[in-house]
């Protein structure tokens, strides 16, 4: 399987990788200025075996991270598998932001709002916690994500979703602050995302906009 670090432009991807290659040592560092669903396509078109591993530039892998637990769990190549991570801003534990094993016949035509959520009847969630989801490194890069996410799980877009732990994860999202760098700004990106993606729930191509960086960085400033 091949493995992959995927960078786009967070600031500590490289204390970060350093970490993740103690844990996997044939680890590729990848540093992506595409959107968020060429990136991974990029990572599919690169790997030489039909399964390949993402982790993100903002995971931080625990001490508890074990490569050959993972192999275990991954063996029907048929499934995306998405491993929980922790958020160090409300508590959450679940596939945001968490490790992935993803298959390179997927990245075909693909092209949805939530790519790893969205292969129909292949995900398999992995309630597993691999890392800690450090996306609170600076006040744009928290607001973003948060953003993100909770137009995500205002929309309803995630596709085969379970209504009632998008519902629970939305409230914490908007209401939940530990006393953490930038938690400020993730209140304001995760409010200003549920606006969003109740305002724009039947309106995919508005939606399809949270995976462009560019208009991201517009709506931040």
């Amino acid at each position: 399987m091949e493995k992959y670090f995927l960078n786009y432009d967070d600031p500590s991807a490289e204390k970060n990788y350093l970490t993740a290659k103690h844990y996997v040592n044939d680890l590729q560092k990848i540093d992506s200025t595409e959107s968020i669903h060429d990136s991974h396509r990029r990572c599919a078109n690169l790997s030489f075996t039909n399964q390949f591993m993402v982790i993100d530039a903002d995971a931080v892998l625990l001490d508890t991270f074990k490569l050959a637990n993972i192999y275990d769990i991954v063996k029907d190549q048929s499934f995306v598998y998405i491993f929980s991570a922790y958020n160090p801003i409300n508590d959450l534990e679940y596939g945001h932001g968490g490790i992935k094993i993803f298959q390179k016949k997927f990245f075909t035509a693909h092209d949805g709002v939530d790519m790893s959520t969205s292969f129909v009847g292949k995900v398999k969630s992995i309630k597993q916690t691999l890392n800690i989801h450090k996306f609170n490194t600076t006040p744009f890069h928290t607001w973003r994500t948060a953003f993100r996410e909770c137009v995500k799980l205002s929309s309803g877009i995630i596709e085969n979703r379970n209504v009632l732990d998008d519902e629970y994860r939305l409230t914490q999202w908007c209401e939940k602050f530990n006393n953490v760098n930038y938690a400020e700004f993730a209140k304001h990106g995760a409010l200003a995302g549920r606006e969003f993606g109740h305002s724009n729930k039947f309106d995919t191509n508005a939606l399809k906009l949270i995976n462009n960086f560019t208009w991201l960085t517009q709506q931040y400033e």
